[in-house]
C-alpha cells in the first residue's frame, strides 16, 4: 500500500503538459467513474479532468416498457426516453459557463411522444422547482429577435416549464458554443425552438449572423415516429450552420410538394436555393431502429425534385449516400421515389468534387426493375467523375463496364446475378481502370425459384473460375461479403490471394459446410 502512494505522488506531480498527454489516451466515452474519481485525487487532477467530463454527453436509454422478446418488440422509438440525464446535464451547463465550453459532442435519443396512449412516468423522482425555473430563466436570457420572434419566445419559455425535449435541446446548444457534433431524434411536428434558434436569423438590428452553433461540424438526425417520417422542409434550419460538413439523415422523407397535415392546407414545397450549404457529407439513409410487426416507415424516401434541390444546395459533396425505399403502407407509395437517373443528373454538378457515391434504391424498385419497368433505374455513366475514388451500387443499376472512372479504387456491387461474372471479367480485362485494386460482391440475389432460367450449376461455375482467372493476372482483390458487410468485417472473404471454396445454390453464396443442394466452386 505504501508504494501505491508512493508511486500516486509521483504521478501528482507529473508536469502538466505530460499529465494532458496521458489524458489524451483516456477515451472520454464510458469513462465517468474513471473521470469522477480522478478528480478528487488533487486540485491539480480536477482541473485535468473536469473539462472532459463535459467533453461528450449521451443519453441512448431505450424505453423502459418494452416487450422484450415477444412478438410486440421492436426496435422502433415507440414513446419518450426518460428526459432526466438531459435535463440535469443542461442545467449543469448553463450553472457552469467554464464547463459549457468544453462540450464538444451531444447525443441527445429522448423525445417527446405525442401519439403514446396513457402516461409513462418519466421519473422516480421529478426534476426540483428551482432546476425548473433556472432552465426558464436562462431561455429568458435569449433575446428575441423580432416581434415574430417573441412570440416564439414565449412558446419556448412554456415548452421549457413542460420539460419538453426540443426546448430542452435547444437550450443546450445555445450555452454551448463549442459543440462540433450533434445527433438528436426528431419527430414529425415542426423543430420550433430549434428553428427559432438555429435558423439564419440576425442577432441583432445591426444584421449580424445568428452566433448559436458556429463550430458544429456534423449533424445526424433520426425519425422518432414510425407512423410518419419527418421533413426535410420542417428540418431544414438544421443544415445551414457554417461550419457544417456532414449530415447524415435517417428515415427522412422529402417530396417536392405536400400537404401538412390537413387536406385544405396549402402544399409546401422545398426550394433551396443553390451553393447555400457547406455540406460536403450528405448521406440520407434507412433507420435501422424501425423494425418490427408494427412499423409503417422503415426507410428514406425522397423524390428527384427535392434530391436535386437539395444536392444543388451544397456547394461542393464529396461523399454521397442514398439508401432509400417506398416503405409499403406509407404515404410514400404513392410519390415516385428518385431513381437511379435522377440521382446521375443531381451529382453532375458535383462530378469534380465527388470521391463517393453509395446508393441503394430499395426493394421496391428492384421489383419494379425485374419486371422491365424502366431503364431510369440504370446509371448512365461516371465516366466524368474524375475523383470518384469508391463506388456502390446494385447489380440491377450498375452501368456499363466503360462507363467507369479511371480514378475508381474500389468497386462493390450488390443484389448480384449470375451475369455479374461476366461483367467483372471485362472490366478487368478491359485494363480501363488503371487504379482499381477491389472488387466486392454481396447480396447475391438467384432466386432458386427461376433457377432454370439464367443458368445451370456447371455454366455458372465456369463463369466464375474465368472471372478469377483474369483477376488474378490483373492482381485485383475479389471479395465475397454477406449483403451490406464492410470490406473489413467478418463476412468478407478474400477469393485472390489465397484458395477458397464457395458453394453455389439457386439462392446464392455460402462458405459453410455445403449439402446436397450444393454446387462446390473452388480455386
Amino acid at each position: 500500500m505504501p508504494q501505491l502512494v508512493s508511486e500516486m505522488v509521483k504521478i501528482t506531480d507529473l508536469p502538466v503538459e505530460l499529465l494532458d498527454l496521458i489524458v489524451s489516451f483516456v477515451p472520454s466515452s464510458n469513462h465517468t467513474t474513471l473521470y469522477l474519481n480522478l478528480c478528487r485525487v488533487t486540485k491539480r487532477f480536477l482541473s485535468i479532468f473536469q473539462p472532459r467530463l463535459y467533453y461528450k454527453f449521451s443519453c441512448p436509454r431505450p424505453p423502459p416498457w418494452r416487450d422484450v422478446g415477444s412478438i410486440y418488440d421492436s426496435e422502433a422509438y415507440i414513446g419518450s426516453t426518460p428526459k432526466r440525464p438531459l435535463i440535469t446535464f443542461t442545467h449543469s451547463v448553463i450553472s457552469h459557463s467554464e464547463a459549457a465550453c468544453n462540450v464538444r459532442e451531444i447525443t441527445i435519443e429522448s423525445f417527446d411522444d405525442d401519439y403514446l396512449y396513457g402516461t409513462d412516468e418519466e421519473y422516480i423522482e421529478p426534476p426540483s422547482q428551482k432546476m425548473i425555473d433556472d432552465l426558464t430563466n436562462a431561455v429568458r436570457g435569449v433575446i428575441p429577435f423580432s416581434k415574430r420572434d417573441q412570440q416564439m419566445h414565449a412558446q419556448w419559455v412554456s415548452n421549457i416549464k413542460d420539460l419538453k425535449i426540443t426546448a430542452i435541446t435547444a437550450l443546450l446548444l445555445s450555452r454551448t458554443p463549442n459543440v462540433e457534433y450533434l445527433s438528436i431524434v426528431l419527430d414529425s411536428n415542426p423543430l420550433d425552438e430549434l428553428g427559432y434558434l438555429l435558423g439564419n436569423r440576425t442577432a441583432d438590428p445591426s444584421g449580424s449572423a445568428s452566433p448559436y452553433c458556429r463550430s458544429l461540424k456534423e449533424v445526424k438526425t433520426t425519425c422518432a415516429q414510425f407512423r410518419n417520417g419527418y421533413r426535410l422542409q420542417r428540418m431544414y434550419p438544421l443544415l445551414r450552420f457554417p461550419a457544417l460538413r456532414t449530415f447524415r439523415a435517417e428515415g427522412l422523407l422529402c417530396f417536392s410538394e405536400y400537404r401538412d397535415g390537413r387536406d385544405n392546407d396549402a402544399p409546401k414545397y422545398l426550394d433551396m436555393e443553390p451553393e447555400t450549404l457547406n455540406i460536403s457529407h450528405l448521406e440520407i439513409c434507412t433507420n435501422k431502429r424501425h423494425q418490427g410487426p408494427n412499423v409503417g416507415l422503415c426507410s428514406s424516401s425522397i423524390d428527384g425534385k427535392s434530391l436535386n434541390s437539395l444536392v444543388s444546395a451544397c456547394k461542393a459533396l464529396r461523399t454521397f449516400v442514398y439508401t432509400g425505399d417506398n416503405p409499403p403502407s406509407s404515404e410514400a407509395d404513392a410519390i415516385n421515389q428518385v431513381n437511379a437517373r435522377d440521382i446521375s443528373s443531381a451529382l453532375h454538378s458535383h462530378r469534380n468534387t465527388l470521391e463517393e457515391v453509395n446508393v441503394d434504391l430499395g426493394s421496391l424498385n428492384f421489383r419494379l426493375m425485374e419486371e422491365g419497368f424502366s431503364d431510369a433505374f440504370v446509371f448512365e455513366s461516371f465516366a466524368e467523375f474524375p475523383r470518384l475514388r469508391r463506388l456502390n451500387m446494385a447489380y440491377y443499376s450498375a452501368c456499363e463496364a466503360r462507363k467507369l472512372p479511371a480514378s475508381l479504387e474500389h468497386l462493390i456491387i450488390r443484389d448480384c446475378r449470375s451475369g455479374v461474372f461476366e461483367v467483372i471479367a471485362q472490366i478487368a480485362s478491359l485494363g480501363i481502370l488503371p487504379s482499381l485494386g477491389k472488387i466486392e460482391l454481396g447480396g447475391f440475389i438467384m432466386e432458386y425459384l427461376y433457377f432454370q432460367h439464367w443458368a445451370e450449376a456447371d455454366s455458372l461455375e465456369q463463369a466464375c473460375e474465368k472471372m478469377v482467372a483474369v483477376l488474378k493476372e490483373t492482381g485485383i482483390q475479389l471479395y465475397f461479403t454477406a449483403h451490406h458487410s464492410p470490406l473489413e468485417g467478418a463476412g468478407a472473404n478474400l477469393v485472390c490471394g489465397k484458395r477458397t471454396k464457395v458453394y453455389i445454390d439457386g439462392n446464392g453464396f455460402r462458405i459453410d459446410s455445403p449439402n446436397a443442394n450444393f454446387t462446390e466452386v473452388s480455386w
